[in-house]
């Protein structure tokens, strides 16, 4: 089952919105992300949660795409914000470690 229209509203199966979730982010088309398009894209969403621009998010920014537990666990420097270098997804140690 792929899509189908509800209401007037064009719903999407999870594992198709997954496919293109990837397909998106596959920058080299080969059909799978490998450690730099992940990193690639974790960076660009932190680029784009930034709202001050101070090049770190602090827990308003990051709102509720981290809990409070993930967000201090991935504050390695314990100052409250996140740097690029923090940010889940652009670690390659934490990438590689979730075996996706």
């Amino acid at each position: 089952m792929g899509s189908a229209l509800a209401c007037g509203v064009l719903v999407t199966s999870p594992a198709r919105a997954e496919q293109s979730a990837i397909k998106a982010l596959d920058t080299d088309n080969d059909g799978t992300l490998d450690l730099d398009e992940v990193t690639k894209a974790a960076q660009a969403v932190v680029d784009r949660l930034q709202k001050d621009q101070d090049d770190t998010l602090d827990r308003k920014e990051v709102g509720s795409r981290l809990s409070a537990k993930e967000f201090a666990a991935a504050d390695r420097d314990k100052d409250a914000t996140l740097t690029k270098d923090e940010y889940p997804g652009t670690r390659p140690e934490i990438v590689q470690a979730s075996g996706r």
